[in-house]
């Protein structure tokens, strides 16, 4: 097994191709992608140190592991962490080829002293068939000292091996019941419409439905959030650059609603080999009374269901994705605490954690 590391910049951008490739073959998730990764690292933490580890067995890649040490918390405590380069969402996995996991981990393992700077805490995610696999090499890190502890995250889905399945959840009858009431209800105040942009962008039109897409988020509850894309200029740099580069490459998907000619919600999604994400959502608060948000998710996975899409990720579990969705995935994220006082430390601070968090 050969280990190439790549730590700068520009050395990223030299394996590109080859990460691309890769990913589409064996990790074809959006959150394992290059462009969703370097983006991340560009934004988030564009000065930090970072490693991508590149496995090789007989000059044949067979595994990537990106990890970007950041000044974080745990459970409430100040540490220096490594995780993935995107660490809010955090669903970029260990990308090593099943037959290749063990190995390559504990050969990284034995060395991360060579490629990891000082650390309290490690953070990698794991698929549900990743973790099974590596109960014992969990178990055996627990063996010689260290302190792991794991907590579980859901990932809501939507599949379907037709338009008809996929309809028969999204537009069943109580739902068209629910949709055509919203609808009513809206058009009985104010001339409502929804609009669904045709995917040939360029690069001027690119940039006014950015804008026109800010302008609602403006008046959304959401400018309040931590991760507010019109106020913390990291989040809107990420996310721009995605809605950019799908954009592109013609595989944006954009709508918005209308009261007349007035933009009051919008949403938009990408499709990367040949599954939809839906990223943004977002409504004028001013209109909540309406559920314009509800309603135009519904009215944007219709169209691209009737378009042929059959593969959804929602990249996470609140309400509304369970509501649009039929399935759900397991990730796991394991926390891996070095040997300092510190992080013994934080050992004991963690029964303390709001997060449950299952000690291995």
């Amino acid at each position: 097994m050969e280990l190439k590391v790549l730590d700068t910049h520009q050395g990223l951008i030299d394996f590109q191709k080859e990460w691309e490739h890769f990913s589409q073959r064996h990790f074809p998730e959006l959150f394992n992608s290059f462009i969703w990764n370097f983006a991340a690292l560009r934004n988030f933490f564009p000065d930090s140190p970072f490693v991508v580890l590149a496995f090789y067995h007989s000059d044949e890649l067979v595994g990537i592991l990106p990890l970007c040490l950041s000044r974080s918390t745990f459970v409430k405590m100040p540490v220096r962490k490594y995780d993935s380069f995107e660490q809010a969402i955090g669903l970029t996995s260990v990308m090593v080829l099943n037959n290749y996991l063990e190995q390559c981990l504990s050969l990284f393992w034995d060395h991360a002293d060579k490629y990891l700077s000082a650390f309290h805490t490690l953070r990698l995610t794991l698929t549900a068939a990743q973790f099974d696999q590596l109960n014992n090499w969990l178990k055996n890190l627990s063996s010689q000292g260290l302190t792991l502890f794991s907590s579980k995250k859901k990932v809501i889905c939507l599949n379907g091996k037709s338009r008809e399945d996929l309809l028969k959840i999204i537009f069943s009858k109580k739902r068209r019941h629910e949709y055509r009431r919203m609808e009513k209800r809206m058009r009985e105040k104010f001339p409502m419409q929804t609009i669904h942009v045709d995917n040939s962008y360029n690069p001027a039109s690119l940039d006014g439905y950015w804008k026109r897409f800010i302008d609602v988020y403006k008046k959304s509850w959401k400018i309040k959030s931590h991760r507010s894309i019109s106020e913390i200029p990291a989040e809107h740099n990420f996310y721009y650059a995605l809605f950019k580069g799908y954009g592109q490459q013609q595989r944006l998907f954009l709508s918005f609603m209308q009261d007349g000619e007035r933009d009051i919600a919008s949403l938009w999604s990408v499709e990367h080999y040949g599954k939809i994400y839906p990223l943004q959502i977002t409504y004028n608060r001013d209109y909540g009374s309406y559920s314009p948000g509800t309603y135009l998710i519904q009215d944007h996975l219709l169209k691209l269901i009737k378009n042929g899409y059959h593969q959804f990720n929602y990249m996470g579990s609140q309400t509304i994705k369970q509501y649009f969705g039929n399935t759900v995935n397991l990730y796991y994220d394991i926390n891996i605490l070095n040997r300092d006082l510190y992080s013994q430390l934080l050992h004991h601070m963690a029964r303390f954690s709001r997060k449950p968090l299952a000690p291995l």
